[in-house]
C-alpha cells in the first residue's frame, strides 16, 4: 500500500510517497511482469534451489482511499521479490528510472535487488494450493487417516 499523505493510523502500515504516482505508468510496468520470467533482477536472493523463474498471473496498481495499492499473484515469490518490484516501480514513478530500464531489468536480471521498498504496507492476502489429486484405492494420501 502506498500513502499519498501523512496518516497517524497508517504510518507503519503503508509506504508514504507524498505525491500519488501515475497509476498508468506503474500499470504499464506491471503489465510487463505477467507471464513466465526470470525474476532474479527483482530478488535479493543470490541462489535459490528452485531457480529464479516464476509465473506471474496478474500485477496491477489500483487506487484506494489513501493512495495506490499494488496487487500481484504468482506461482511463487522469490526473496523480497514484491518489495523489489515496488521499489523499482517507485523509482520509475519518481522519474529516477525509465520504463525501458524496468523492462531491461526483467530481460537481463544481472542487477539484483535494489531498490527495495520498505516492508510497511506489504500484506499477504491469500495462498492458494493446487487441488489434491484424486486418491485412488492404490494410493493413500500423505497424511494419517483416522
Amino acid at each position: 500500500l502506498l500513502l499519498d499523505r501523512r496518516s497517524a493510523l497508517w504510518r507503519d502500515r503503508a509506504v508514504l510517497t507524498r505525491v500519488r504516482p501515475d497509476a498508468e505508468l506503474l500499470n504499464a510496468a506491471a503489465a510487463r511482469l505477467v507471464g513466465d520470467h526470470d525474476f532474479a533482477g527483482f530478488s535479493c536472493a543470490s541462489t535459490d534451489e528452485k531457480g529464479t523463474g516464476s509465473r506471474v498471473f496478474y500485477a496491477v496498481w489500483a487506487p484506494w482511499a489513501r493512495g495506490l495499492a499494488f496487487r500481484i499473484g504468482a506461482a511463487r515469490f522469490l526473496h523480497k521479490m514484491v518489495r523489489c518490484i515496488v521499489g523499482a516501480s517507485l523509482e520509475l514513478a519518481r522519474g529516477r528510472s525509465t520504463l525501458g530500464a524496468f523492462e531491461e531489468r526483467l530481460a537481463r536480471p544481472e542487477r539484483r535487488g535494489e531498490p527495495v521498498a520498505p516492508a510497511a504496507g506489504l500484506y499477504l492476502a491469500s495462498v492458494d494450493y493446487e487441488p489434491a489429486p484424486s486418491w485412488g484405492p492404490d494410493c493413500l494420501p500423505p497424511w494419517p487417516m483416522l
